[in-house]
């Protein structure tokens, strides 16, 4: 955020980041990641239920 503060001209001071944070913030960003990909497998290769509709699945642009 900061960044783009001052990129339009509002002075904001560069947070200071080390290489703990730095780490921390990459092995949270890969479980998120990796985390969000299994979840959207899972969920859209389950078989759809009949109450759902039909052609809910099949549409899906995550095939």
């Amino acid at each position: 955020m900061p960044l783009w503060l001052n990129l339009v001209g509002v002075p904001a001071q560069m947070p200071n980041l080390g290489l703990h944070g730095l780490e921390a913030h990459v092995v949270w960003g890969a479980a998120l990641g990796l985390g969000y990909e299994a979840s959207r497998r899972w969920v859209f290769q389950a078989s759809p239920d009949e109450s759902w509709g039909t052609g809910r699945w099949e549409a899906s642009p995550w095939k």
